[in-house]
């Protein structure tokens, strides 16, 4: 298997209104919650990443409702850097403002079936698997971010997160890292 198949084969299994832009000459992306009004640029991509729109996707209709649409919560975006051997996954959720609540974790966390099965999908396509490290982040803008702190700072109920520039968070069994600002570079994003 030769690095960029798998990018290849998820550009042709993928509806187009799925895919993001490619990185820019510069290696930028940006990445739109667009009901929130929110924007957020990755600095330093690399070619052989695959930025979906998750927020336009669905878990399988098969799936029975629990009531509450908890199974069927998914995060923003996912995006898949094809390395060849192997493939990073990296599953993003954008919040404007952060309400102290663990639904945007849940929705990271629900992510990764989708993720696992277009991986497959193009694992049978190319006759191949690929080791994955998969990482779950979490940005909220700056500005927005500062004006809630004082409030996410009191004591809680239950504990919550406090923001800084980047931390991370241990949630129902994945590692969240999370990020106040406007702008990152892709490298920091990918779990250590």
């Amino acid at each position: 298997m030769g690095r960029c198949d798998l990018k290849r084969c998820l550009k042709r299994i993928l509806c187009s209104d799925r895919l993001e832009d490619e990185p820019t000459q510069e290696g930028e992306i940006t990445l739109r919650e667009r009901q929130a009004n929110m924007k957020f640029t990755l600095t330093g991509v690399s070619s052989t990443i695959t930025t979906i729109r998750l927020s336009r996707t669905s878990h399988l209709s098969a799936l029975a409702s629990d009531g509450s649409g908890g199974w069927n919560q998914i995060c923003d975006y996912l995006l898949i850097d094809d390395l060849g051997d192997k493939c990073d996954v990296i599953l993003v959720e954008l919040k404007k403002t952060l309400d102290g609540s663990y639904k945007a974790f849940e929705q990271l966390r629900r992510s990764l079936p989708i993720a696992d099965y277009l991986l497959s999908v193009c694992g049978v396509e190319l006759r191949t698997s690929w080791p994955r490290t998969v990482s779950y982040v979490l940005i909220a803008e700056k500005q927005v971010a500062e004006k809630r702190m004082n409030r996410l700072d009191k004591p809680p109920v239950r504990p919550r997160p406090r923001l800084r520039d980047r931390e991370s968070y241990d949630y129902d069994g994945i590692k969240v890292s999370v990020f106040v600002g406007t702008t990152a570079n892709a490298a920091d994003l990918v779990a250590c």
